[in-house]
């Protein structure tokens, strides 16, 4: 591999992975910051201490997934 190639690979690399990482870092901060601001956030860490909610949620979870699947709207290939 010549330095010029390696380079352009970097480039690559650099161009598609730190806009995502940027995106992502402001994203999930103003979520973050939201939660915390809000009290939501306690109020979902007691929720997950309490466990009331969770067999009902992961029955919805399941549903929802077969009924996607049934419907063929599942779908993880990207089309041209």
């Amino acid at each position: 591999m010549t330095l010029k190639n390696i380079f352009n690979t970097l480039a690559r690399l650099g161009g598609g992975i730190i806009p995502f990482i940027l995106i992502h870092i402001f994203c999930c901060g103003t979520l973050l910051v939201l939660l915390i601001s809000s009290g939501y956030l306690l109020k979902l860490s007691n929720e997950g201490q309490n466990r009331f909610l969770l067999i009902p949620a992961l029955i919805a979870l399941v549903l929802v997934w077969r009924l996607f699947k049934q419907k063929n709207l599942l779908v993880f290939t990207t089309h041209p």
